[in-house]
């Protein structure tokens, strides 16, 4: 068998990290609210209890905005589940941001941009 590779099964590869980031970008403002984030969830057509949750597991600051590397996350979860990957209960700790792992924040206060 071929050695494990490098990054654990729910990593983000660094083209995918590089597409979301992309796709983030393309928004304008930032962090990204529920309203201005719902056309690009969207196209993974996954239900919107899910995307509920995939939210909630990556709004890691819990401001209701997603910042560059929330964003990411969720894209990744969203793009795992609509290829059947099963949801998780929780962010897998591999795919925590480090500064967000160490309780920092990247973006302070609330979003303002409830929708």
């Amino acid at each position: 068998p071929l050695p494990q590779a490098e990054h654990p099964p729910n990593a983000i590869l660094q083209v995918e990290r590089e597409q979301y980031v992309s796709m983030f970008r393309s928004l304008g403002d930032y962090p990204v609210g529920r309203a201005q984030a719902a056309p690009t969830f969207e196209r993974a057509q996954l239900p919107p209890d899910e995307l509920d949750v995939i939210w909630a597991l990556c709004d890691l600051d819990a401001d209701g905005c997603l910042d560059e590397q929330e964003f990411c996350l969720a894209l990744h979860l969203a793009a795992r589940r609509f290829m059947g990957a099963a949801l998780p209960d929780e962010l897998p700790a591999a795919l925590v941001p480090e500064a967000k792992r160490a309780g920092l924040q990247a973006s302070a206060g609330r979003c303002g941009r409830n929708g």
